[in-house]
């Protein structure tokens, strides 16, 4: 191989390695606790359905049960419900998830950027509906209250508090998409400049090799 060839090939070998190896830029641990934040907030109504699908009656009337199919056909309504709620509050760790350490190193940065804007995508439009959804569920709270029209009791409140936690559920979410994204963001800025660094380094070398074959 010629120097022409030597040189071009030491351009072009850190600009390669650069290219191919992902920046590593860590997630903020106030955006880990945001997604926890977030999971952790769907759970109380989801264990309040599944023991009333296991058959428990947790204080609530025996008409409302009787109205909703409980125990019955009413259950696995509760039971699909919980599952689906449990999937969609899951999703939230889709925003913090090192994917680098389940992926070969030569996986590009930009394939992290990627990743991390569309869940950022996802985690805006989950906010958003979840933000319909529980805030129709509030306006109409007389009609999904299955203590409607009794006398509060501690089941009573005690279903409230299970529900009213929801309310966090796309706060939390919020909050970790943004941070999702801004880390998406800085990990697209620290690879960048790591790239022009590492040009800049390699025309140096370049630039020197052909300076010596000029003297020469």
């Amino acid at each position: 191989m010629n120097e022409s060839g030597r040189a071009s090939g030491q351009l072009q070998k850190p600009l390669l390695e650069v290219t191919l190896k992902a920046t590593v830029v860590p997630m903020p641990k106030w955006v880990v606790w945001c997604a926890w934040g977030a999971f952790a907030a769907a759970l109380p109504s989801i264990v309040w359905r599944l023991m009333l699908a296991a058959g428990n009656s947790l204080g609530t009337p025996a008409s409302w049960r009787s109205a909703q199919d409980i125990p019955g056909a009413g259950a696995w309504y509760l039971l699909v419900l919980s599952a689906l709620q449990l999937a969609a509050a899951a999703c939230s760790f889709a925003l913090v998830l090192d994917i680098q350490r389940f992926t070969p190193k030569w996986v590009p940065t930009r394939a992290y950027v990627a990743g991390q804007v569309i869940a950022g995508i996802a985690g805006i439009a989950g906010a958003l509906a979840l933000t319909v959804i529980i805030g129709m569920s509030v306006v109409a709270w007389d009609k999904v209250d299955p203590f409607s029209g009794q006398a509060y009791d501690l089941w009573a409140w005690l279903c409230f508090s299970c529900y009213l936690s929801t309310v966090f559920w796309p706060l939390f979410l919020g909050a970790a998409t943004v941070g999702c994204l801004r880390n998406a963001c800085r990990r697209r800025k620290a690879w960048r400049r790591r790239y022009d660094n590492q040009l800049i380094s390699a025309t140096g070398i370049h630039c020197e090799m052909s300076a010596g074959r000029t003297q020469r």
